[in-house]
């Protein structure tokens, strides 16, 4: 299995295996909650979203349930095998979005992927949240 190469812009290159570097980047996503918090010490609502590449081809279920950030402190509001990808042999949730547990509480329960704007590769994904602070 080759090892990632991270390049001068800091992003991973992909060698060999893709998942090599995929593996990394989200075993390193509970820190960028930690560093958040860290940073903003008066906030708790932190939302983490965007091309995470966490399904399918890049990681199984079984392989995210062994990351930190799958635990009870984090809520992954697009669940697995949710379509996020426009392409039709696609089916997977590359895009996600996660929430600290201090965020939980203005979730609403509601999320949604919009596959119908052709600007990208990617579906739009979106979720409801309250207002107001719980």
């Amino acid at each position: 299995m080759s090892e990632p190469i991270l390049s001068e812009d800091g992003f991973w290159e992909l060698v060999d295996n893709q998942w090599v570097a995929t593996e990394k980047q989200q075993f390193a996503l509970v820190n960028v909650f930690e560093w958040a918090k860290f940073q903003y010490l008066d906030e708790d609502d932190f939302i983490l979203l965007g091309d995470l590449n966490a399904d399918c081809n890049y990681a199984s279920s079984s392989e995210l349930d062994e990351l930190d950030i799958r635990n009870g402190d984090y809520q992954w509001i697009i669940p697995d095998g949710t379509n996020t990808n426009i392409a039709e042999s696609s089916s997977c949730a590359y895009d996600r979005m996660i929430i600290g547990d201090g965020g939980s509480g203005e979730y609403l329960g509601s999320y949604s992927t919009d596959c119908e704007l052709e600007s990208s590769d990617h579906c739009i994904i979106s979720a409801k949240f309250s207002a107001h602070e719980k």
